[in-house]
């Protein structure tokens, strides 16, 4: 049960009455611990609050439009936290509580003044804050099954996410099953994807009671890696991006937009459902991308036919979805058997000369060697005439440690043996599915 200050209820209202929407969210700590008790204050409503749960978790009513959030308990509070109620549907925030609570104020030395002449005044009503009461708000189930293209079960460990509240997930059970419970009321966005890296397309439920939702994963693709190109804009302004990490949901990539905002996203994702099989695919025809910067992000699914001007849009405030990681490529580093990952790297035109005839070597933990060139970018989507880079991808061998080393094709032998530069490449990376 979810404790929570006030109840969200069903958006029905007078056909005179203002609009009004519901916000649901989380309230931390620093480190992600929730925060039982912490007391949610709106700015703008001063009749207004709410506690948080034992998880961490409130739900307010407001009126549709833009408020400011604040967090605290007796040792913490947050910054302020804009949110943007919908009406008639639910906005879901993640708020930190970062900051020292202000210490009481000290309490000054009384110094004895005469006792003034008493003048009968009339007496002063003082506005009494209401006090927050926990109550439970409405929740509901999703349920259904997730299947390969075929039709298939599902290999173990696959995920469904709901990429608005990423606390809320389920993995599949026998014949795909699964079931997320406890979900607030409201429009969720829902991705599967397994260990593989196959993913859905992504699902919009209005939630308004149990649901069922079934999931059809996506076929993984021939071809060479995708070069993805596009903008990061602000939720506000829309003014361009810069320093927003961009992913491709169940994508082998991650990068980050320059000073206009732009992003260049290397992509790729395997070519085969053979866990053993070291084939490279494009991406899906149905994509999902994620932006984050600070505590805004977004999502952009483009149209798989008419994909236009990819621009990724700032428009949530909460917890992202879950990243890839990337360790950034050291010569000679080692690399610890941990699933579907990745060796990606991108450089300008202006460096191919200098980057002629290189490869990585593969050293495998068995003894056994690999030289791989990497695989270019089959297709660009997205603004692909300001200037596309060069660059490859190459799928690291599952359940086996490995050391990455760069190697002169020609030579035949360590780059760094016939060459004393240093290595003309942008954004080289090992990129580990989350």
């Amino acid at each position: 049960m979810l404790l929570l200050a006030l109840v969200v209820t069903p958006f029905a209202r007078a056909q005179d009455a203002p609009p009004t929407g519901a916000v649901f969210g989380f309230v931390t700590d620093a480190s992600g611990n929730p925060l039982a008790g912490a007391t949610i204050t709106v700015a703008d409503l001063a009749d207004v609050a709410a506690v948080a749960g034992d998880d961490g978790s409130f739900g307010l009513t407001l009126p549709a439009g833009d408020h400011v959030l604040l967090a605290n308990t007796p040792a913490l509070t947050s910054d302020g936290f804009l949110v943007s109620v919908p009406a008639d549907d639910t906005a879901f925030v993640s708020i930190a509580a970062t900051n020292a609570a202000p210490p009481p104020p000290e309490q000054p030395t009384p110094t004895p003044i005469p006792e003034p002449t008493v003048t009968p005044v009339p007496p002063t009503v003082t506005p009494v804050r209401p006090s927050p009461t926990a109550t439970s708000i409405p929740t509901a189930s999703l349920s259904g099954n997730v299947k390969n293209p075929d039709g298939s079960q599902p290999i173990g460990g696959t995920t469904v996410l709901v990429l608005d509240l990423p606390g809320y997930q389920a993995s599949t059970g026998n014949g795909g099953a699964y079931v997320v419970a406890g979900l607030p009321l409201g429009r969720h966005v829902v991705i599967a994807s397994d260990l593989l890296g196959a993913v859905s397309d992504r699902y919009q439920v209005p939630l308004s009671g149990d649901a069922t939702l079934n999931i059809s994963l996506q076929r993984f693709p021939g071809g060479n890696p995708t070069l993805f190109v596009g903008h990061v804009l602000s939720g506000s302004n829309r003014s361009a991006v810069a320093g927003a990490t961009v992913w491709r949901f169940g994508g082998a990539g991650i990068t980050t937009s320059s000073a206009d905002g732009r992003f260049q996203l290397v992509d790729a994702s395997r070519g085969s459902p053979d866990p053993n099989s070291s084939q490279l695919g494009r991406a899906p025809d149905a994509v999902t991308f994620v932006a984050v910067k600070d505590d805004q992000w977004g999502m952009l699914r483009p149209d798989p036919n008419n994909p236009g001007r990819l621009e990724n849009v700032l428009d949530q405030q909460s917890t992202p979805p879950p990243a890839p990681h990337a360790t950034p490529f050291r010569d000679g580093m080692s690399v610890t058997d941990r699933g579907e990952q990745y060796f990606t790297a991108k450089w300008r035109n202006s460096n191919n000369a200098r980057l002629d005839g290189i490869e990585i070597h593969i050293k495998r933990a068995d003894g056994s060697d690999d030289f791989n060139n990497g695989n270019g970018f089959g297709n660009c989507v997205g603004d692909c005439g300001g200037g596309r880079p060069n660059g490859f991808v190459i799928k690291l061998p599952r359940n086996q440690n490995v050391t990455l080393e760069a190697w002169d094709e020609i030579a035949d032998k360590p780059w760094k043996s016939t060459h004393s530069d240093p290595l003309a490449w942008d954004e080289a990376q090992v990129v580990r599915l989350p």
